[in-house]
């Protein structure tokens, strides 16, 4: 067995990436069809994840193996003393509750280290091809349903938008938004301009049917940084005719947008939404109350509400977290994360487990931007840095990015990927 996984680790890991869309597929059929609630996907995740702990006591002789050790030590201590303490303040039947949420938060450091020690020994490699390649699976089993009616619904209600055949927007939503950067690479390399503008046309048809608001933004983000990217190099050659034809290009981008957002998914969503505010002018949306309803999905309410459970909490409770069930045994009791993933893993885990948590990704941030200064700059680095800033933005402000397994594995891929073309 130490044989076969010293030699076929970095197929395994590539095949879990690339089988990504398969398995949340599977779990929404299972959900949307079977109406089996039990994620089975789940027992994979575990196993992989095993997999890599396996890997890295046994057989890893990555140099920094001890360290990471050291490091997995103390995040299996702190996970023991969480549970052991959600037993006392809560009770025994909530255990088996708070495990699975605490196995799913942090499978993210936990495989990101794993990884990383494998990519250490340069037995791991990835490139923008495979990234971009799970992300064409994710939007085939999206447009597919889309132009045969056959999808889900977005959202169970009030909203419209289509998921395609998978089940969480906001899943789907994160992991359309990171990988878009390497899709682009792709795309951009396509021989023909035909070939390259209908790809842009049914990525836009998709992002915007979803209906979700973090997709299209990201899609903006990218592109309008891709065209000001394009616009420095022409004005520094002194390309005016090209700069010309950019501009009216862009203008009429516009004037098509403008004709064509209105019967999107999307737009159809910030209508109803704004209605529902009873928001006819835009002063009525310059409330705090208002903004966070609008922009957020009520997330500020969602994090003063769990802020005022974590302030009431024992000391234990903040140094090790309050765990996902609030005001346990009251009539106040609430199960809503907040879905900003910093703020979760804090008021979830507690002062320790913050610290434990973010240790790992911390410190590969930093390298990244240590490596980077050392670099040239080329398109490669260009997608990354935006990818990574699409993260760090999404994990504040939307959650769904790290504390989800089915998007942090991509997360440690970008990082990976990063760190392997900075050396």
């Amino acid at each position: 067995m130490n044989k076969f996984l010293e030699k076929n680790i970095t197929k395994i890991i590539l095949i879990f990436l690339i089988l990504g869309p398969i398995f949340d597929l599977g779990t929404s059929l299972l959900i949307n069809l079977a109406n089996i609630n039990f994620n089975f996907i789940i027992i994979i995740k575990i196993l992989f994840m095993a997999i890599l702990l396996y890997y890295l006591t046994v057989i890893s002789k990555s140099k920094l193996k001890k360290y990471s050790l050291i490091y997995l030590g103390s995040l299996f201590m702190y996970i023991i003393m969480f549970l052991i303490n959600t037993v006392i303040t809560k009770d025994l039947s909530v255990l088996s509750y708070e495990l699975q949420n605490v196995i799913r938060g942090f499978f993210f450091p936990i495989c990101l280290v794993s990884i990383y020690n494998i990519y250490q020994e340069k037995k791991f490699n990835i490139d923008y091809k495979i990234l971009s390649e799970v992300l064409i699976y994710y939007l085939a089993l999206i447009f597919i349903p889309l132009i045969t009616n056959t999808g889900f619904d977005s959202y169970a209600y009030s909203k419209v938008g289509s998921t395609g055949w998978f089940n969480s927007t906001n899943e789907i939503g994160g992991i359309l938004s990171i990988l878009l950067p390497f899709l682009i690479i792709v795309i951009l390399k396509l021989n023909k301009n035909i070939y390259k503008i209908i790809s842009f046309l049914i990525i836009f048809f998709i992002y915007f049917s979803l209906g979700s608001k973090v997709p299209v933004l990201a899609l903006t983000i990218i592109m309008g940084l891709y065209i000001i990217k394009y616009l420095i190099s022409l004005f520094n050659k002194k390309n005016i005719k090209k700069i010309i034809l950019i501009f009216i290009g862009v203008f009429i981008s516009i004037g098509l947008s403008v004709v064509a957002i209105p019967k999107t998914s999307f737009y159809k969503n910030i209508v109803i939404h704004l209605e529902f505010l009873e928001i006819h002018e835009f002063s009525d949306l310059m409330t705090i109350e208002n903004i966070d309803h609008f922009v957020f999905s009520s997330r500020i309410k969602f994090m003063e509400k769990t802020k005022e459970s974590y302030n009431k909490a024992s000391i234990s409770e903040k140094i090790l977290g309050i765990g996902y069930i609030e005001n346990y045994a009251t009539d106040d009791i609430n199960t809503k994360t907040i879905e900003m993933d910093y703020y979760d893993v804090f008021y979830r885990y507690g002062i320790l487990g913050f610290i434990i948590y973010f240790i790992p990704f911390i410190y590969i941030i930093f390298n990244i931007l240590k490596k980077l200064k050392l670099n040239k700059k080329s398109n490669i680095t260009f997608n990354l840095s935006i990818s990574v800033c699409l993260i760090l933005l999404l994990s504040l402000f939307s959650g769904h990015i790290l504390l989800s397994p089915s998007v942090s594995i991509y997360v440690i891929a970008i990082l990976i990927y990063f760190s392997e073309v900075l050396e």
